[in-house]
């Protein structure tokens, strides 16, 4: 018997880069026009978090990343026995975070959303092994204090391109910054409406 468990689905994209590419081309245009999002869990002084659009505008990419987002979601709510609707009833907001030098993204969750999800188009492949990995915190409370604590209440990370996570969205995680010199680029992503 399994109780209390929760699922985090776990996905690899061979060919991240017919996407990723251009929507790295576009949050490195976006930032140069100094067009940011909300920092949210953002910190550092080199860092960037795009506009939360990525996967609501006209362009090819874009259409091509909502619907890549819509089947991830979907695969992690059957594992769940839940369904969601088709991908034109869903409303999925994206944005980008560029992790550079000493940034990071701070213990946080997405409380307005159903699911939530990251997905990693760019990845140092020169990071040490600590550095950059995405973590995610034990959510029974009882696992974080006194005689209950150790270190699996951390389960820690370390993604490389094309890999992709999608999660409760109230399951809490951080980011832990990376000295690599290089930018680390990934996507956040969370499935806030279901047209219903």
């Amino acid at each position: 018997m399994n109780l209390f468990v929760t699922q985090v689905s776990d996905f690899d994209i061979p060919d991240i880069d017919s996407i990723g590419l251009p929507i790295i081309e576009h949050v490195l245009n976006q930032e140069k026009e100094n067009k940011k999002g909300k920092q949210y869990s953002m910190r550092g002084q080199t860092g960037y978090h795009s506009l939360d659009d990525l996967a609501s505008r006209k362009e090819d990419w874009s259409v091509a990343l909502k619907n890549l987002l819509h089947a991830m979601l979907q695969e992690h709510a059957a594992k769940e026995q839940r369904a969601i609707p088709p991908v034109d009833l869903c409303r999925i907001m994206c944005w980008a975070f560029i992790l550079r030098d000493g940034d990071i993204s701070s213990f946080h969750n997405h409380p307005s959303a159903v699911y939530s999800g990251v997905l990693y188009l760019k990845v140092p492949e020169t990071l040490e092994e600590d550095e950059g990995q995405l973590v995610f915190i034990d959510p029974r409370a009882q696992t974080r204090v006194g005689k209950y604590y150790d270190q699996n209440v951390f389960k820690r990370i370390t993604p490389k391109k094309g890999d992709g996570y999608v999660f409760p969205n109230w399951l809490d995680h951080f980011v832990d910054p990376h000295y690599s010199g290089k930018e680390r680029i990934s996507i956040s992503f969370n499935l806030v409406d279901m047209g219903m």
